[in-house]
């Protein structure tokens, strides 16, 4: 159901099947009715299919009546999170026809559009262009760059981050008509899960709760203060010297935003290059951008302690068996992130972490269970290195959607950066080779067959973004 028209359509076929007291709401995608004796559920699908419409699953709402997914479950599916990767379970789960909530203690829509992706790259092309202005590229035209009111520019992305927000996630909740649950969620059993002092008991939980920002154990560091990945974006003025512990991504990127708004930027990394997990040629050409621009680059590099001097810091560190000092107004840490799951009461469900904090493995219940499994979505599972499809004999059993039941909303696939070097490349199938390109139709010889990826997820059609797909009727 789209529209009131569909649920005048929907009504008047159960009606024509003998359903009384019916109502419809398409922005939820179910239909209420009394199902009297003398209507059967073969009549009432057959005559909601007949007026263009797929019937969902067919659940008794009266008192007593047990629900689906282990007993008298408050709902079929429980997310802790409200980010992006519980809102594609719960879109998913409502598409099935299930009951869905959401638990969430602090922001709606996670680290993307709140901390991350969003505001850093509104931030990032504002610094982009600042630098563009203060160095012309082209003769006979000249640009100039003023002074930074960061302040300002910080107050218009998060307007930014306010409105697709709105957009992108809580105008979605009553769409799909799943509920969100505000306040801190943790299992008080391996069937329970109390939200904000509320007992749930859900038939299928989903862990989706992300990941903060981490920092190493450094000497000093805590007591000197530091700005991390999320910090960072709330500055009100541009630092005149900043350092930046971590030159990944993360911290490559915000570096060179402040390096672009005038900031002297020095980055220090315990590896032996920047970007350390790409391929060496793109790491020299990043520093070598990087370095054009004026930053500063120690790499490797072990920061021995961090120490507070008034308004500055000072960065004790090992660099070839030298130790230097780096003064700085501040100092960036990105260095990686930790698993959420702090305070998520994984031991009551009998959800086993490792030390990071992320579950390790997956959790079966005794038959009979109303919690069947606990998988992790995002950060906070278990982070296997390019496995791009489940392991043989590990694929859910099917749970009546066709798709291996609710927790596959936790399947992801995980994408493969392969560098053209030769000798780094070992993927079934494909052989690095240099020189002209010839294309190699199907696999080589001895190499296993594959099956196509599958995910959860159904197309959009087209013309339709995300958010356009409306749960069945039922």
């Amino acid at each position: 159901m789209t529209c009131t028209d569909c649920e005048h359509h929907v009504t008047a076929a159960l009606e024509q099947a003998g359903a009384e007291q019916f109502s419809a709401d398409f922005r939820r995608g179910l239909a209420r009715f009394t199902w009297p004796e003398s209507a059967g559920e073969a009549a009432l699908r057959a005559a909601v299919a007949r007026a263009g419409y797929t019937p969902g699953r067919l659940r008794a709402e009266s008192p007593g009546t047990a629900a689906a997914l282990g007993g008298e479950a408050d709902y079929d599916l429980l997310v802790l999170g409200a980010g992006s990767a519980a809102f594609a379970a719960a879109i998913r789960g409502r598409d099935a026809g299930y009951r869905v909530a959401l638990a969430e203690a602090g922001t709606l829509g996670g680290t993307c559009v709140n901390v991350g992706c969003v505001p850093s790259k509104a931030l990032l092309a504002a610094g982009a262009a600042y630098w563009a202005a203060g160095h012309p590229r082209f003769a006979g035209i000249t640009t100039s760059a003023g002074p930074v009111d960061l302040a300002a520019l910080v107050a218009q992305k998060d307007d930014l981050v306010d409105a697709l927000r709105q957009e992108k996630y809580a105008g979605l909740v009553d769409a799909y008509g799943f509920d969100v649950l505000p306040g801190h969620a943790a299992f008080t059993g391996p069937d329970t899960v109390e939200v904000d002092g509320r007992a749930i008991r859900p038939g299928a939980v989903l862990i989706a709760t992300g990941a903060s920002p981490a920092a190493p154990p450094i000497p000093g560091l805590s007591g000197a203060g530091y700005l991390t990945s999320t910090t960072a974006l709330d500055l009100k003025a541009v630092p005149r010297r900043l350092a930046v512990i971590g030159a990944n991504a993360v911290g490559l990127e915000l570096g060179q935003f402040f390096l672009h708004l005038g900031s002297a930027v020095i980055f220090v990394d315990v590896a032996d290059r920047i970007a350390p997990f790409e391929e060496p040629e793109v790491s020299q050409a990043l520093a070598g951008v990087l370095a054009g621009q004026g930053a500063t680059i120690h790499a490797p590099a072990q920061v021995l302690a961090v120490e507070r001097d008034g308004d500055m810091r000072r960065i004790r560190a090992a660099i070839g068996g030298a130790e230097i000092v780096i003064d700085a107004d501040e100092v960036l840490v990105a260095t990686g992130r930790a698993p959420n799951s702090a305070g998520l009461g994984l031991q009551a469900a009998g959800v086993a972490t490792d030390g990071r904090g992320a579950r390790t493995r997956r959790v079966r219940r005794p038959r009979g269970s109303a919690l069947p499994d606990t998988p992790p979505a995002g950060p906070a599972g278990p982070q296997r290195p390019h496995r791009h499809r489940p392991r043989p004999g590990r694929r859910r059993p099917d749970r009546g959607t066709g798709r291996g039941g609710l927790p596959a909303a936790a399947r992801r696939c995980r994408l493969v950066r392969a560098g053209p070097v030769p000798g780094r490349l070992r993927l079934p199938g494909l052989a690095p080779r240099l020189g002209p390109h010839r294309p190699q139709h199907g696999p080589s010889p001895g190499a296993p067959s594959r099956r196509p990826l599958t995910g959860p997820f159904r197309p959009a059609r087209a013309g339709h973004g995300h958010g356009s797909r409306r749960p069945p009727a039922r």
